[in-house]
């Protein structure tokens, strides 16, 4: 170390006589040692450092530099460090920030994991600075930082009730009659606890539970369910009734009578699949006119779309033929309708072969796929 604090500018030891200007030149030009230095001495411009010219005067990166700050009326202590770079926290005229090698102390000088507890101010560690989250064996005296909490009992809650501090240490214990509306959460509830004898069954099929305005749930009929409905499909006196809206007192259901094929004087009857009539030979249906019909038309109904047609489509009976190719015959029609007072028939050929109706689109006869349609007879009075 050198053990001088001063290197003299001027070596006034050849002179025989100094004047008062040499003895100016002579203080003035000393500057520190290599390994000394000086404190520089700034107030910041609205905020705005001075920074020490470095430049110029490489000397003064041997110096500390002391900031004052009149807008917070404190200051700051940097030293210069070669090796790291400090945000000044501004920009300059240019929009840039303003980094440099003078470094707050504070920041560059403090090394890692030394500061001690004792050093903290009081109440200056804010959540925000907590990183990650820490548990009660993490603390020194972790009982005395707990909320001191009350923990309900179960006669304490209920659907207005809340529980105050903030923990509850003990498990719930639930008891008969105990639990009400927002007491419990479902997280509570062990899986397969809730067994059918403790749900609440007394409502009847239409029925939901709603919460009520006391805020317990009570069985209620939902809007719009109405029971009572008849089955039309059901025979007897049902058969031909059709439900409808508002033909009694609004906001009901009535059912309307005198619906039956003897009424409306016409029927529809379905024997059942073609593939059904040509291995069986016949089929027949009860119309209900009460009298023989003056007019009955066949079909055949699509049930799976194919050769042009979709699903409800009809082709007249008349129009689809058997094709037998061993025949001198080739081509006869697929059926006989007729009808009496009671009952329409369908007579099928039993060669299983299935029928040939025209293609929708193209015209082309082809033949049908004998499941994919049903044999429909129309009957009228």
């Amino acid at each position: 170390m050198n053990a001088n604090d001063l290197v003299v500018g001027l070596d006034p030891t050849a002179f025989t006589a100094i004047d008062g200007a040499q003895l100016a030149q002579l203080v003035n030009s000393a500057t520190p040692s290599s390994d000394r230095g000086m404190v520089i001495v700034t107030t910041d411009s609205t905020g705005v450092p001075v920074l020490p010219d470095t430049t110029d005067y490489p000397r003064v990166e041997n110096y500390l530099w002391l900031r004052l700050s009149p807008l917070t009326s404190s200051f700051i202590v940097c030293a210069w460090n070669p090796t790291q770079i400090y945000n000044m926290g501004y920009s300059n005229g240019s929009g840039n920030t303003v980094s440099t090698n003078w470094n707050p102390i504070s920041v560059g000088a403090i090394p890692a994991g030394s500061i001690q507890g004792y050093q903290l101010a009081a109440g200056t560690i804010t959540p925000d600075r907590l990183a990650g989250g820490i548990t009660t064996s993490q603390l020194v005296s972790g009982s005395t930082f707990l909320t001191t909490s009350t923990t309900p009992t179960l006669a304490d809650i209920t659907a207005t009730s809340s529980f105050s501090g903030g923990f509850v240490i003990a498990p719930l214990a639930i008891t008969t009659g105990k639990i009400a509306v927002g007491g419990v959460a479902t997280t509570n509830i062990a899986a397969g606890a809730c067994t059918l004898a403790k749900l609440d069954t007394t409502g009847s099929i239409y029925q939901l539970l709603y919460n009520s305005a006391a805020g317990v749930p009570a069985w209620q009929t939902p809007p719009q369910v109405y029971t009572g409905l008849a089955n039309p499909n059901a025979g007897g006196s049902n058969d031909g009734q059709v439900v409808a809206v508002n033909s009694g007192a609004a906001g009901t259901f009535k059912y309307i009578s005198g619906m039956s094929a003897a009424a409306t004087g016409q029927s529809v009857s379905v024997l059942g699949t073609v593939a059904a009539m040509i291995t069986a030979g016949a089929g027949s249906a009860a119309h209900g006119l009460g009298a023989i019909p003056t007019y009955v038309r066949a079909v055949l109904r699509c049930t799976s779309g194919e050769l042009g047609y979709s699903i409800g489509d009809e082709v007249n009976i008349e129009t689809c033929f058997q094709h037998h190719t061993s025949s001198s015959f080739e081509n006869y029609p697929l059926a006989a309708i007729s009808a009496n007072a009671t009952t329409v028939y369908g007579a099928f050929d039993q060669s299983g072969n299935p029928p040939y109706i025209s293609n929708r689109g193209t015209g082309v006869y082809a033949a049908i796929t004998t499941t994919s349609w049903t044999v429909v007879i129309y009957a009228r009075l």
